[in-house]
């Protein structure tokens, strides 16, 4: 999926927008998950054409996507649209035509013309908690505070999410060490912590270490959470075998 993330983002950022519709088509013969990411990189690619400074035409290119290839993910698009935004690295560094105000650090998640649409929500705050990380130099439980003021809860939760990904790398395999990075979390948000780096470490290729994370809870409820996130996201398993042979690690009930 990675090769295919780059190849879009560089083909439309290069100009050509007439093979879109053929490129997510053949997207979607690889499976849904590569289909997501080709959907993710075709935002990055779209903000890239339309030039930084028309964050809102990229995002109505995406819209329109929906009708022309089915089962391709606006949601997705519009989370690449916001992540270019924040790094703006197409011109070979940050763009100063970025929607990034230093004395403004919810813009453009308060602009109203993305807060009054609610399926851009989500992506504009997943991408503004990196932004905040880079503002408040790694002081996860500062962007958290700031999290914690977003009114819609989707977009909360998107947010949050961000944060804990983010954690998962820092920890590498120290599973202990991801547990205390959780617990500085605000209480409420602590299993989500868990079970979102869980499912991180998962979605990265890794089949062992997030199977160690829900082992190591000693809270039923979390760890039963954090097995059902690992059962949930094994269907991106492509091999049938190796998706039973990794569900039957999950332990019953």
């Amino acid at each position: 999926t990675s090769c295919f993330h780059g190849f879009i983002i560089r083909g439309i950022g290069n100009g050509k927008l007439e093979n879109v519709d053929m490129m997510m088509r053949e997207c979607k013969k690889e499976g849904e998950e590569t289909l997501r990411q080709c959907s993710h990189a075709l935002g990055h690619g779209f903000l890239a054409y339309e030039g930084y400074a028309h964050l809102l035409e990229a995002l109505k290119l995406c819209e329109d996507m929906k009708g022309r290839v089915p089962g391709f993910f606006p949601d997705f698009c519009y989370n690449g649209v916001f992540m270019e935004n924040i790094w703006g690295l197409h011109e070979g560094g940050p763009s100063s035509d970025r929607w990034v105000k230093a004395s403004d650090i919810h813009y453009p998640c308060d602009d109203e013309r993305i807060a009054s649409v609610e399926v851009y929500l989500p992506g504009c705050w997943y991408n503004q908690s990196i932004y905040l990380n880079m503002v408040f130099k790694g002081d996860n439980l500062k962007v958290a505070n700031e999290c914690l003021k977003v009114e819609d809860s989707e977009s909360k939760n998107m947010c949050f999410d961000a944060i804990f990904r983010g954690l998962n790398a820092p920890s590498g395999n120290n599973v202990a060490m991801k547990y205390k990075q959780c617990d500085s979390m605000p209480l409420d948000w602590r299993s989500k912590c868990i079970t979102t780096q869980a499912g991180a470490a998962f979605q990265q290729g890794d089949n062992i270490l997030p199977l160690k994370v829900c082992a190591y809870a000693n809270d039923l409820e979390l760890q039963r959470d954090c097995y059902g996130q690992m059962y949930s996201l094994s269907k991106y398993y492509t091999n049938r075998v190796g998706r039973n042979e990794f569900c039957m690690q999950i332990p019953a009930g």
